[in-house]
């Protein structure tokens, strides 16, 4: 598929969803592939890559981001229950993480 031609049909079909007339999520796309493409890179250089703030509050969210939207905002009807579903076990664990980093007391 030559570029002018995806970019109109991504633009049809988010304004079929959206509203909006937008191929922009095209470029996300490619953005992410890159991401990921230097995020596994990373990985293999230093196998503790995910622990730093880069990669745990920029790279993994912004992944997040494209699942929640790839399956509950473009997807089929009924993965907008499993999107739910999955966002709230993600909080829960979350919280579940976040209360037991706080329960262990600062590191020594």
């Amino acid at each position: 598929m030559e570029p002018a031609r995806a970019w109109e049909h991504v633009a049809k079909r988010t304004e079929q969803l959206t509203g909006v007339s937008s191929g922009a999520g095209l470029i996300l796309n490619h953005v992410a592939t890159a991401i990921w493409l230097v995020d596994m890179v990373c990985w293999w250089r230093d196998g503790n890559w995910w622990k730093r703030p880069l990669s745990r509050w920029m790279v993994h969210p912004y992944f997040g981001f494209l699942v929640f939207q790839a399956t509950v905002v473009f997807g089929p009807p009924f993965w907008r229950g499993v999107g739910l579903a999955w966002g709230m076990i993600a909080i829960s664990v979350w919280r579940h993480a976040r209360q037991a980093s706080v329960d262990q007391g600062p590191l020594e």
